[in-house]
């Protein structure tokens, strides 16, 4: 089983959240918020309870993720980064919205 943790999602110049994997991170607020970014870690979840037992549970490297930029519920724009040797992954300049994160599993 794969996992994904969302570490840190900044969803505008000043939000910032730690969120489960799974969840679709959304703000609303009265300033411009023209950009923000999510990063995480991928990793096998060998026992499925979603807590990453480093060592026993690996990191994976060159993994798909994906961003989906939500409009309404339907998706209207995906980016792809590939997680780097430790399984961390980035997306870095996203506009401002709601987004779902997935994986190629």
């Amino acid at each position: 089983m794969v996992a994904i943790m969302l570490i840190l999602v900044t969803v505008s110049a000043v939000a910032t959240g730690i969120l489960p994997a799974g969840n679709v991170a959304a703000a609303s607020s009265s300033m411009a918020a023209p950009f923000g970014s999510i990063t995480g870690s991928v990793w096998y979840d060998a026992n499925g309870n979603g807590v990453w037992d480093s060592p026993a549970e690996p990191a994976l490297a060159g993994h798909s993720v994906y961003a989906t930029r939500l409009d309404d519920g339907v998706g209207v724009m995906t980016l792809t980064v590939l997680t780097a040797d430790d399984g961390t992954f980035q997306f870095p300049i996203l506009p401002y919205g709601e987004y779902r994160i997935s994986d190629s599993s």
